[in-house]
């Protein structure tokens, strides 16, 4: 027995040995690298979400996915620029905490957080609470993030017949089947993953219904899928499946649907911008600035000339120009700040026909009857009331002929109209004029399109997309071409939502959000309608200075 142990031990060192000098660098952790005799030259980095460490003095190197040895090689290779002959010494000083999700039989299923290179699936059950008796601890399955699956018996190792306690590392899901009844797993990208009972009726939309729906950079197009007993998974398009574009998919209990997600793929865009926010990068992972600035609608006129690509680790401002928009590159994390130009606008935005940002002619203020006229004047279902927002201060006015002709706005400040809160539908989305209008006895659903504008050149009237009672209600598909079937017109109720796709653009958890938010927004009463919906140019309406001071 003694022998046994002794060779154990030695076989588990050799394999925690082997692996220190195996182990790929991944972002989060953080390294030390000694150069022999320059102790200026040394210093702890950690590496960032695109896998890159800013080394002293060498500058940005890639080193996510390589083993120490390699980082090893390279630095000492790059510091003889600055060092004769180096001694170069990297070490891990310590991990990236990691992520292993755990579903099943266990008392807290979901994302458990693990720090060190890998962790051992003792260490994750303990985390999660410990398993419940029905626990099928001989069949326990991990699937890693490339799709491969494996079962492990952990029985064997809880009651001394084995000393093998399985190894889990970054992403995988581990599940613990029970003896009593068999279910469906889904796990990634959904707001709460788990365990979903089947019943011989269970549908995809009910799968994922019980878990909350999707989180919104999961990648529908690539979701992997597990049948019972199998160990490789299949890859489906569940955002084609939704749309009808490809075949429905046969659920059986023991299935396992794994979502990924994208991870620091994207681009944060910020300012003087058409369509201000977050975008997903084309799978290139790096775009030149006139690209990434062209996925936010382009630059607006009042911008100052200048643009801020902001990264991990530093910042560059650069002036605007064809050259240097097409030379400078971006990459996955970075954020990109236009500078506005300071009081050279207005912003209207509520109970008007046309909520927006409108451009001054002058530095001058301007009377609030010319602004509202700007903004296609008031709604009959304001509230009589006109909010002028000034910085941090806010005041607020009652509607009455001589107030209109007395006040005057002054540039960078926002007039908010309040609306009512019932009688309106909201109709987003690629129409000429997206925002919330007044429901009317009897409306139909492209009536209330047609009052927002109709849709523009881009607009796919065959895929309307209708949010009854608003953005949590799952939407009905409405046909409304004028080749469609007419019974798609259908009535439609206050407080029901209507969303005109980009032709081509069918990605519903997309749809989802971008509905939600924008609901949201209209609701709280700073929508900036044309900020974010592009339609027409900002530059088509000005306003021309006239009148006295406030």
């Amino acid at each position: 027995m003694k022998k046994v142990t002794v060779i154990s031990i030695v076989l588990i060192l050799f394999s925690l040995m082997v692996f220190a000098g195996s182990y790929q660098l991944r972002p989060g952790d953080v390294i030390g690298v000694s150069v022999y005799g320059h102790p200026e030259l040394s210093g702890q980095y950690t590496i960032g979400p695109d896998g890159h460490a800013q080394i002293i003095p060498i500058g940005d190197i890639g080193i996510g996915g390589l083993t120490i040895q390699e980082v090893t090689s390279i630095v000492t290779s790059k510091m003889q620029a600055f060092v004769s002959q180096p001694q170069v010494t990297v070490s891990i000083q310590s991990y990236a905490p990691f992520l292993v999700y755990v579903l099943g039989s266990v008392k807290n299923p979901g994302a458990i957080q693990m720090t060190g290179p890998q962790a051992k699936l003792s260490e994750v059950f303990a985390l999660s609470g410990g398993t419940f008796s029905d626990a099928n601890l001989r069949n326990v399955e991990i699937i890693t993030p490339s799709g491969t699956s494996m079962t492990v018996n952990f029985y064997d190792f809880m009651t001394g017949k084995s000393i093998v306690d399985p190894i889990v590392d970054v992403g995988d899901v581990i599940i613990v089947p029970s003896l009593k009844q068999d279910g469906i797993f889904v796990m990634g990208g959904v707001q709460t993953p788990g365990f979903v009972q089947y019943t011989p009726n269970t549908s995809i939309l009910d799968i994922f219904k019980n878990t909350g729906g999707f989180n919104q950079n999961a990648d529908l197009r690539n979701v992997i899928v597990f049948y019972k007993g199998q160990t490789t998974g299949q890859t489906i398009n569940l955002s084609g499946i939704y749309q009808g574009e490809v075949p429905s998919l046969k659920i059986e209990p023991g299935m396992v649907f794994l979502i990924p997600v994208f991870s620091m793929q994207y681009v944060t865009i910020l300012g003087a911008v058409k369509n201000p926010g977050t975008y997903n990068l084309p799978p290139s992972n790096s775009e030149s600035l006139a690209e990434v600035l062209g996925l936010a609608g382009g630059l607006l006129n009042w911008n100052e000339g200048k643009v801020s690509v902001i990264s991990q680790t530093q910042s560059a401002t650069y002036n605007i120009s064809p050259q240097t928009l097409a030379a400078v590159n971006v990459k996955p994390g970075d954020v990109i700040y236009v500078p506005k130009v300071p009081n050279d606008y207005v912003t209207v935005i509520g109970a008007v026909r046309t909520p927006g940002t409108y451009e001054l002619t002058s530095p001058n203020p301007q009377p609030l009857t010319k602004v509202l006229g700007v903004a296609g004047g008031l709604l009959d279902w304001n509230l009589g009331q006109i909010e002028i927002i000034a910085g941090t201060q806010t005041t607020a006015y009652q509607v009455s002929p001589q107030t209109l002709a007395t006040l005057n706005v002054y540039p960078g400040e926002v007039v908010y109209v309040p609306t009512t809160l019932s009688m309106k539908v909201y109709v987003f989305g690629d129409v000429n004029n997206p925002g919330v209008y007044q429901f009317s006895p009897n409306m139909k659903a492209l009536e209330a399109i047609l009052t927002a504008g109709g849709p523009t050149v881009a607009g796919d009237m065959s895929n309307v997309y209708l949010f009854k009672g608003g953005p949590n209600n799952y939407p009905q598909v409405l046909n409304l071409s004028k080749d469609g079937i007419p019974t798609n017109n259908i009535l439609i109720s206050p407080g029901d939502i209507l969303y005109v796709p980009q032709s081509g653009l069918y990605n519903l958890m997309q749809i989802v959000n971008n509905v939600t938010s924008l609901f949201n927004l209209a609701d709280s009463g700073i929508y900036l309608w044309k900020s974010i919906v592009p339609t027409t140019p900002y530059s088509t309406s000005t306003v021309t200075a006239q009148g006295a001071g406030r």
